[in-house]
Order: structure tokens, then C-alpha cells, then sequence
């Protein structure tokens, strides 16, 4: 027995470098997306001519490396596949059918060979790896997404100028007129009101009760100020003042025609410039605590604090007991459920953090509140101009002077910058006063309201302390009302001509004062005509900017694509551990090609035969051939030795290799009539390679040609 090994080793060394090239490539594919992690994405190049961008170059080199791996694992296991069909094929006990092995053969090109449940449950270790090699390809879909595009955000820091706000300048104020000459001869100003800008910054926060939009230097920028700037302290009224404010009031609703009249409800105030505590309007010449009457309720003369407010509910509702028949309260009930509040300028240091994301604003406020600040009303300037006598040459004529006291004629020429400072911070009270003063009074026996404030125009309404003044505007108790006759029809027209306002109350009247007065701080860097001058040796240095720009970069998972190849290389792994396990009792490996499958078949035997119009191997195949069952011969030591055959099948005799007869001879002494099937020799098998119109069986035997048709396989 020869028992001399017809292995090749080609065979496994092709599995195993086919395996290892699969695993080189995955690795390549891995490193080349690690090499790319993080880059930026928008880059372009040009080849032959041609834009291409980088996620293009990319996302092909990504998927050939996937395709190639792919190519290599498959390959390797396809041919662990062929190992393990030869070894069910030919060395085993259990004999297959032609339709068996077409199936088996077929397992790696033709998926609905699965329908043949009871091929495969013969031998599940050949179905196994057909089903590797059907799904492997589903893992390389995974590896080229393991790289995606992802926006990151950069930043980069740059010193430059933002909106900002200068209050040593003449941006916040109006026009300063020329008042007189004192015997100094240094000219006298007085204010005269604050700038139209910041009066429209100022109605425009009290509108939206929120800080105006800010221009950034990008959409995307964040930057910090820290400056000083005015801010409100505001409170309850100091009791010194509301002992006297308290009996100007009772008095003046003690007197009936100012009752009939008009009864403020809500009154808002500042002492002007002669009288350092607060007015009440009267409309008579009954004498009051304050008889001052040129600046009454604080007539626009002059921005002074502090800022009184008083507050009567109950006026509104029974200013003099003259609205209904119901009995009036004295006019000293009214000030029982009275508020009382004021509101002191300061200096504050800021600190102020912009924050931009994609446009959107958002601006935190930190204050802290420092010393109390005193409005100015005059101060002495330059005197350029304004007085012939003066020589162009003049020591006053040359002074660049600002000063709130009268100075010297022959002193120094100061330029009072905190002076300036508080002419800034009067013209930003003012026009936030110009928003609170004014009174709402009940005025006639109707108790018809009078609104002479623009309180209602601002978010200061929403206050607690102040939701009864909207009542009292409505007037919702008058059912003589046109709205009211309207809803008590119930008609379809009732109620949709009116919107109940249903808005929740804020913070308290003294908090919400000082959070608009600081938004309108911090909005006037809104406007580009209160920008500071960059020329001006007191405007604000540059600061420091950060920019965030959002990137698009490369993003890589390896953890996804080792989960997707590896799992690849796994299962491939084990399919090349059998392919290479059926190598050693098959004592030989197999291929592929047409010649692998044309020798191996060269010892089928056929239990059935085969007819001439079968003979053409075209599909499909006949069912006499698919039931037939196929056994194998081997050849040792030149003899001929076959599987045992059940009784009743034709057995096929092995022609010696070294024989010396001729083929037609053979086949005419082995294939012989004798009334029953024919027997056909191994050597008829050998004949599809001959002609019979060449090789003729001589007449004197009766016979018949058959052949052996080889399996599909």
C-alpha cells in the first residue's frame, strides 16, 4: 500500500496568506482612518484636472481597503470550503447522491441550495462554512462608516475692540448751552438733557424689559468687560421723606375740588433743582409742606435724585367716596395701603460676559454697587469765542477747563474727567426717569383714569405692586363699559373681541426698576453712535476676543471597525482551521479548477446509467441522474479497488494505467448486452474524450454505448 503523501501545501499556505493578507489589509485600513482623526475635512486637490474633495479620496480609499480585505477573507475561506466538500464527497461512509453533491458544490455561488435542509443536516460543518462565507461579507459594510464627519469647535484669542461704552464723553448728554459769565469770566453751562440716542435706547429696553442685541465682531465670540458705569439703588422711601410726603397728600385730597377733580393713584417724581425734597401736584393754593410750585412732580427741568414713587391702590378704587353710594375712606385711609419707594443714582463697577453661538445672545451681568453719585446741573467750560474781550492769546481763551465749581481766572486748567463721567451717568438717569414720572389719577365723578406717565409702555407694569393700575385702566368693575355689554350678551361676539392679558407678576417694583436701568446700561453698547471714539485718549483698550469656529474634522470609531473585522477575521479563522483539519485524512488538497474536478472524478461510479441526451451536461439535471448515488474508486499499487455496492447496481472495472489495450477494445469487451442493466467500466468514463465514429466496437459483440456523466461539481 502506497502510502506516500499527495498533499500540497500549496493549498493551506494559499489559506493561510490569503488569511494574513485579509488581516494586513484590515490593519492598513485602520491605520490609514487613525492617520485622519481629527483633520479637517474641507481640504481639496486636484487630480488630472479634476476637484476632488477630501472626504471623496476618503471614502474610496476606505471602501477598497474594506473590498480588498473582504476579497482575501473570502478567498481563503472558499477554499477552506473545497477541502471540506472533497472529504464529505469522497471519504466518508455515507454514499451521496448526484443531486447531493450538486448541492454541496454548489453552497458557495448559489444560495437557494439552502432549500436542501437534508443535505446540509448530513453534514452541518460544510453548512456552517457556507453560511460564514454567504454573511462574512456583511461585516466589511461596517469599516468605511467607522469614519464620519463631525463639526468641532476651535477657538483662537485675538486682542481687539468690541462694542463698548466710553462715559467720559459728551455721547450720553445733549447739547450743553452757555449760561452766563461769573466774575471770574470763565463761562458757566448748564445741562440740558440727555442725547436722543439714549433716549431711544432707553424707551426701547423699557419696551422689551430685556437688553437690545449687541453686534459681535463673528457669530460665533465670546469676550469679557470690566468697567464702572451708573446703576440704580432703589427702595423704600427713607422715613424723613415719607413723614412729609404723607401729610402733603392727605391734605391735598382733604380739599374736595382737587379730589373731583383729579386723585393721583400712582405718582412718580423727582425735587427739582430749588427744592431739594419732593413736590406733590396740587391744582390749588392750599399750602402744602413743599410750596415750591416751579418744579411740581419734577417738570423735565432737570434729571435730580433721588426718584420718589408713591403708590395708592385704594384711590384708585374710591378716590374721594364719591364713585357708587358706598361710604368713602378718609383720605388718611388711603395712605394706610400705600407704598412708598425711592431710587438713588450710584457708580458701580461692572463685569460683563458676551457669549455668541451662532448669533444667539447671551450676556451675564455681575454689579457691584459703590458710592452714591450727585447729579450736576452746571459746570464751568472753555471760554473760546464767547467773550470779545478775550484775546486769542488768553489764558482762559486757551483752557481746555471742566469743572463743576468756579475756578480761578488765573488757576489751572483742569479737565475734571470724573465730571464728565457724572454728566454721562445724569443723561442715562434721565432717560430712564423720562420713562416712571408722571401720575395716573382718577379723575370726575366718573372716576374716568388719566395716564400721564409712560410707565404702562415699559415692563415695569408687570410688577406686582403695579397690576392694580391695570385694572384700574380697564376698569373691568364698570359694567356700563361698551366690552362689558359685549360679553354679558354671550353672544358669539363677546368674547373673542377681547384678549384676557394673563401675565405672571415679576420681581418686586424696586428690583425690576434696577434690572432695567442696568439693561439700559448695558444696551447702550448696542448703538453704534454711542461707540467710543478710538481717538480719544480716555476710550477703552482692546480686549481680548475669543473665537469659536466650528470645524468640520474626520471622526474615527475604532472600536466599531475591530468590532466588524474582527469578527471577520474570527470566523474566518475558524473556517481555516476545518478547511485545514479535512486537508490531512483527505491526504491530499484540492483547488478549484476544471482539472482538480476532472481528475477526482475520474473513479465516479453511477448506480444508474446515462442516457446519450443527457450527455450534453445541460441544465437541469434529469431526475434518473439527481437520485442516483455516486461511489468512488481508488487506486493503490496499480490495482482496482472500490466501494462495496449494494446488489443489483452495475459496478464499473478500473482500467490499469499502464494497459495496453486500446480504448475501443476495452470498451467493447466491458460493456456487453446481457439481457440486464449494463456493466460500464471506469474505462467508459474514460471514453467522453473519444469519439465513437472513430473508435468502433466490433459488430460481433452486442452491445451498446454508455457513459458515465460526472457530477456537477
Amino acid at each position: 500500500m502506497d502510502t506516500q503523501s499527495k498533499i500540497d501545501w500549496f493549498v493551506p499556505a494559499l489559506m493561510i496568506g490569503s488569511w494574513l493578507s485579509g488581516v494586513i489589509v484590515a490593519l492598513g485600513h485602520h491605520f490609514y482612518y487613525h492617520s485622519l482623526d481629527g483633520s479637517p475635512t474641507d481640504i481639496h486637490e486636484s487630480i488630472l484636472g479634476f476637484g476632488i474633495s477630501s472626504q471623496q479620496i476618503t471614502a474610496a480609499v476606505g471602501t477598497s481597503f474594506a473590498f480588498v480585505a473582504r476579497a482575501f477573507l473570502i478567498f481563503a475561506t472558499s477554499t477552506a470550503y473545497i477541502q471540506i466538500f472533497w472529504r464529505a464527497a469522497k471519504h466518508t461512509m455515507k454514499q451521496n447522491t448526484l443531486e447531493d453533491l450538486d448541492t454541496m458544490f454548489s453552497g458557495l455561488s448559489n444560495i437557494l441550495t439552502f432549500r436542501k435542509g437534508s443535505v446540509w443536516q448530513k453534514y452541518p460543518l460544510l453548512l456552517l462554512i457556507a453560511l460564514i462565507s454567504w454573511l462574512l461579507p456583511i461585516a466589511f459594510v461596517i469599516p468605511p462608516g467607522t469614519l464620519s464627519v463631525v463639526l468641532v469647535s476651535g477657538s483662537r484669542t485675538v486682542m481687539q475692540n468690541v462694542p463698548n461704552v466710553d462715559f467720559t464723553s459728551f455721547n450720553y448728554i445733549a447739547g450743553i448751552p452757555f449760561y452766563t459769565f461769573w466774575d471770574s469770566k470763565i463761562p458757566q453751562f448748564l445741562y440740558n438733557g440727555l442725547s436722543v440716542e439714549v433716549e431711544k435706547v432707553a424707551v426701547a429696553v423699557a419696551a422689551q424689559g430685556a437688553i437690545l442685541p449687541i453686534t459681535p465682531p463673528a457669530q460665533n465670540s465670546s469676550w469679557a468687560l470690566d468697567f464702572y458705569g451708573p446703576s440704580l439703588n432703589c427702595g423704600i422711601m427713607k422715613d424723613s421723606v415719607r413723614s412729609q410726603v404723607e401729610p402733603n397728600i392727605v391734605e391735598f385730597l382733604n380739599n374736595t375740588d382737587n379730589c373731583n377733580l383729579r386723585a393721583s393713584t400712582y405718582l412718580c417724581w423727582n425735587p427739582g433743582p430749588d427744592n431739594e425734597e419732593p413736590v406733590v401736584h396740587t391744582r390749588n393754593t392750599t399750602p402744602l409742606p413743599f410750596p415750591d410750585a416751579e418744579f411740581l412732580k419734577g417738570d423735565n427741568k432737570g434729571p435730580f435724585t433721588p426718584i420718589y414713587i408713591a403708590l395708592l391702590p385704594s384711590v384708585a378704587t374710591d378716590p374721594c367716596g364719591i364713585l357708587g353710594n358706598s361710604q368713602h375712606q378718609l383720605p388718611s385711609q388711603h395712605i394706610e395701603n400705600a407704598s412708598f419707594f425711592q431710587c438713588d443714582l450710584h457708580n458701580a463697577s461692572y463685569h460683563v460676559d458676551f457669549a455668541y453661538k451662532s448669533g444667539v445672545q447671551n450676556i451675564a451681568v455681575e454689579v457691584e454697587r459703590l458710592e452714591a453719585v450727585a447729579n450736576v446741573f452746571q459746570m464751568f467750560g472753555p471760554a473760546n469765542g464767547l467773550d470779545e474781550q478775550l484775546s486769542p492769546s488768553d489764558h482762559l481763551n486757551n483752557c481746555d477747563r471742566l469743572e463743576e465749581y468756579e475756578p480761578l481766572a488765573d488757576g489751572p486748567c483742569v479737565f475734571d474727567t470724573s465730571l464728565l463721567k457724572r454728566l454721562s451717568y445724569t443723561g442715562i438717569l434721565d432717560g430712564f426717569r423720562r420713562l416712571a414720572v408722571g401720575s395716573v389719577s382718577i379723575a370726575g365723578a366718573d372716576g374716568v383714569p388719566e395716564v400721564d406717565t409712560s410707565i404702562f409702555a415699559t415692563s415695569l407694569i408687570h410688577t406686582p405692586e403695579l397690576q392694580y393700575l391695570l385694572q384700574a385702566v380697564k376698569d373691568p368693575r364698570k359694567e356700563t363699559a361698551l366690552q362689558n355689554q359685549y360679553i354679558l350678551n354671550k353672544t358669539s361676539r363677546g368674547a373673542p373681541l377681547s384678549n384676557i392679558e394673563e401675565i405672571s407678576p415679576r420681581s418686586s417694583l424696586p428690583r425690576a426698576m434696577e434690572e432695567l436701568f442696568r439693561n439700559v446700561t448695558i444696551s447702550l453698547m448696542s448703538s453704534d453712535l454711542l461707540q467710543p471714539n478710538l481717538a480719544s485718549p480716555f476710550a477703552p483698550p482692546p480686549v481680548n476676543v475669543t473665537f469659536t469656529t466650528l470645524n468640520s474634522v474626520y471622526s474615527y470609531s475604532p472600536a466599531r471597525l475591530w468590532i466588524a473585522y474582527g469578527t471577520a477575521i474570527l470566523v474566518t479563522s475558524l473556517a481555516l482551521a476545518f478547511g485545514i483539519a479535512a486537508i490531512l485524512p483527505n491526504n491530499a488538497s484540492y483547488s478549484s479548477d476544471f482539472s482538480t474536478i476532472l481528475r477526482a472524478t475520474h473513479g465516479a461510479v453511477l448506480s444508474v446509467p446515462v442516457q446519450p441526451q443527457d450527455m450534453d451536461g445541460a441544465s437541469p439535471l434529469p431526475k434518473h441522474l439527481g437520485t442516483a448515488k455516486v461511489s468512488w474508486s481508488s487506486l493503490d499499487d496499480g490495482k482496482s479497488t472500490m466501494h462495496p455496492k449494494s446488489s443489483g447496481e452495475n459496478l464499473v472495472n478500473h482500467i490499469e494505467s499502464d494497459s495496453d489495450q486500446n480504448v475501443p477494445s476495452i470498451v467493447s469487451e466491458n460493456i456487453t448486452q446481457v439481457g440486464q442493466d449494463v456493466v460500464q467500466s471506469d474505462a467508459a468514463a474514460v471514453s467522453i474524450g473519444y469519439n465513437t465514429q472513430h473508435h468502433e466496437v466490433p459488430r460481433g459483440l452486442k452491445t451498446k454505448r454508455r457513459y458515465i456523466d460526472l457530477p456537477s461539481l
